[in-house]
């Protein structure tokens, strides 16, 4: 009986497989390494005392109008998403957001969806909208609402998690220009 490769000659060898899974995994171990870096530092910056809350809030919307300027309307829209998941996500855990249609929220910007926990719901809804007034104001509008609601360390991590997920989106835009 001959000798015959396992698999075809032009096919990857396992070792390269293996190589590129190991790749991989440490680019991912990396560039989550910078993102708990990058999360702290928010954090941190969110727990100094001499920044306020509205100042906060403000870097958020700065972000928010970015996206809403340079991104498709399906990035935009997931973009949305995300922040309302996390931000929908403090508010029932600590403000007692109703997840559904919650006719309580009396602010300058009515937000009967604020704590949604449904991602596509909030998908959906900014594919609706123009691109952006309502991103920027929605997001601001919840932020603003938990800041009344939330300890300052609360407030911190809410901070930070929210501009992790808003400088993913702008990563990807500056890394495809």
């Amino acid at each position: 009986m001959k000798n015959r490769p396992l698999a075809p000659s032009n096919s990857p060898s396992f070792f390269k497989i293996l190589l590129t899974g190991f790749v991989i995994g440490f680019l991912g171990s990396c560039a989550q390494k910078n993102e708990d870096a990058a999360w702290k530092k928010y954090y941190d910056h969110a727990n100094d005392t001499q920044i306020s809350g509205k100042d906060l809030t403000a870097d958020v919307l700065l972000k928010t109008d970015k996206i809403a300027e340079e991104k498709t309307t399906t990035d935009r829209a997931r973009a949305y998403a995300d922040c309302s998941v996390a931000l929908a996500k403090y508010g029932r855990d600590n403000c007692n957001w109703l997840d559904g249609f919650d006719s309580t929220r009396n602010g300058i910007l009515p937000d009967i969806g604020r704590g949604v926990s449904e991602w596509h719901e909030h998908y959906a809804y900014m594919r609706r909208q123009p691109p952006k007034p309502m991103f920027g104001k929605l997001v601001e509008s919840r932020m603003s609402d938990l800041e009344k609601g939330l300890t300052r360390d609360q407030f911190a991590r809410a901070y930070a998690d929210i501009s992790i997920i808003l400088d993913r989106y702008l990563t990807v835009q500056a890394k495809n220009n």
